[in-house]
């Protein structure tokens, strides 16, 4: 089963409800077979523009990222299930495998450092680039 890394940028609501919305999704994987291998929350931040969701307007979130093994048949059905749900503005999926120098077991651990000021896509370039220093040191 390939091992993915979701992000997401949830609304900045309380973190019960931030965590209700993680439950679900956790939920949604685990019914189709997959494996939750990690759940982070990385803080609320202001987003690097402003996101519109339907009607509403955003400049602040709630950035949380999971490490999963899903079967890629589930993938769609898991990124149509995050359009529905209300509480998710944006979310992207990455296959692990497909970041060149990047193993399989890279794990969010890594990036509990990282400073809540990193934008969405900073993380991935972040983790990337640590990966290819421990990978080029002697």
């Amino acid at each position: 089963m390939p091992s993915y890394e979701i992000s997401l940028i949830l609304k900045s609501f309380k973190k019960a409800d931030m965590v209700q919305v993680l439950k679900r999704s956790t939920q949604f994987i685990l019914e189709r077979g997959g494996i939750v291998r990690g759940v982070e929350n990385a803080g609320t931040d202001m987003l690097p523009y402003q996101m519109q969701r339907g009607r509403e307007k955003f400049q602040a979130g709630r950035y949380a990222f999971m490490q999963v093994d899903l079967g890629p048949t589930h993938i769609e059905p898991l990124r149509q299930h995050y359009r529905r749900e209300d509480g998710i503005i944006r979310q992207n999926i990455v296959k692990l495998s497909e970041i060149p120098g990047v193993a399989k077991e890279v794990r969010f651990d890594r990036c509990k450092n990282l400073a809540p000021e990193i934008k969405e896509e900073k993380v991935h370039a972040r983790l990337l680039q640590r990966e290819m220093e421990k990978h080029d040191a002697p």
